[in-house]
């Protein structure tokens, strides 16, 4: 039976620095959740992990103030910052683990 998986990334906690380069307040390091969830019949189970990443310096042109900031533009820069394969590869090791949860012959593969 194939298992349906859906990946949730999440922002958990940011570093602000008070200021940087003439800019306020901008976010220096991303720590983030990429979550695997399976729903089964009776029940659903998931998979977590975590990570973290260090921006690049800001500057007058690519700079967005602290608080017009949402969570989807910054797992963007998550994203570019730790690259498009390496995110593709947590995101195939945490649909593993949870697959793992669900079937647990995987474990021997």
């Amino acid at each position: 039976m194939a298992h349906d998986v859906k990946i949730f990334w999440k922002v958990f906690k940011l570093e602000v620095l008070p200021s940087l380069n003439g800019l306020t307040y901008p976010v220096k390091r991303v720590c983030y959740e990429i979550t695997a969830l399976v729903e089964l019949e009776d029940n659903s189970e998931i998979a977590s992990l975590m990570g973290e990443t260090v921006l690049e310096d800001p500057n007058e042109k690519n700079f967005m103030p602290y608080f017009d900031l949402d969570e989807q533009t910054i797992l963007k820069w998550v994203k570019e910052s730790i690259g498009t394969q390496t995110a593709r590869e947590l995101e195939a090791e945490v649909t593993q683990n949870v697959l793992k949860i669900v079937k647990p012959e995987l474990l021997e593969m």
